[in-house]
C-alpha cells in the first residue's frame, strides 16, 4: 500500500511551492492527503496561492473543491500575505540569498549584482 510505504520513511511530508495543475493530480491529492492526515501523518506545505486557489480555473474542479473544503477544515492554513514582513528576506539580511537545503549551503543569489562578498562560503 502506498500509503503505508510513504509513512515508514516519517510522518512529516513537506511539499514546497505546492500547487495542482492537473485533474488527475487534483484527484489523487485528495486520496492521498486524507490517508496520510487519518494515519498520523503531519503535512507541511508551502505555496503562493491559498487552498482556495489552488486548481481555480482547471478542468472539472467542481470534484477538487470538497478537497479544498477538507483542506481549510482540517489543516492549520497559515496566510504570510497578510505579514508586514517578508520572511525570505529575513535570514538573508535583505539580500535574498537562499539558505539551506537538505544541510547544504546554497551559493544562489537571488540579486542581480555580481557581488558574492556576501555568500557563506565565502566563494
Amino acid at each position: 500500500h502506498v500509503l503505508t510505504r510513504i509513512l515508514q520513511k516519517g510522518r512529516i511530508l513537506c511539499f514546497d511551492e505546492f500547487q495542482v495543475t492537473d485533474v488527475a493530480d487534483a484527484l489523487l491529492l485528495r486520496r492521498l492527503f486524507t490517508g496520510l492526515v487519518d494515519r498520523g501523518a503531519v503535512v507541511v506545505a508551502t505555496s503562493n496561492r491559498s487552498p482556495r486557489e489552488l486548481y481555480k480555473g482547471g478542468l472539472q474542479r467542481e470534484l477538487f473543491v470538497p478537497f479544498v473544503d477538507w483542506l481549510e477544515e482540517t489543516l492549520v492554513v497559515v496566510g504570510m500575505w497578510d505579514s508586514e514582513v517578508d520572511y525570505r528576506l529575513v535570514m538573508s539580511g535583505g539580500r535574498g540569498v537562499a539558505g539551506s537545503v537538505n544541510g547544504n549551503d546554497s551559493d544562489y543569489d537571488y540579486d542581480d549584482d555580481d557581488d558574492d562578498s556576501h555568500n557563506d562560503k565565502g566563494n
